[in-house]
């Protein structure tokens, strides 16, 4: 995938959305441009290859974050650990299920 296929396939998600979603995030100023990004597992060396799609605090790069498994064709939350590595916590399926996850 490329980063403008992933961009146009959240907002055609959020576009589709009939009800309003559950989050306190301005969802347009956490989106990031999709980037492809290691993140850490909970299991000493796994790793997940995916794309960072959402930032909960883009300015400061902690908190929460939105990753796509371009395989699995499906979002996943993850959260900024110690020494700043990102830490895969799961999938959620859907973007929107994803950010009313956190």
């Amino acid at each position: 995938m490329k980063p403008a296929e992933i961009t146009e396939l959240i907002q055609c998600e959020l576009s589709q959305h009939k009800r309003p979603i559950q989050t306190c995030l301005a969802i347009d100023k956490c989106l990031v441009k999709p980037t492809q990004k290691t993140f850490q597992g909970w299991n000493e060396g796994e790793t997940w290859d995916l794309w960072l799609v959402l930032e909960e605090r883009p300015e400061t790069k902690d908190g929460y974050k939105i990753a796509l498994d371009e395989v699995r064709n499906e979002f996943g939350l993850a959260v900024c650990g110690r020494g700043g590595r990102d830490n895969f916590i799961g999938y959620y399926v859907s973007f929107i299920e994803t950010i009313e996850a956190m």
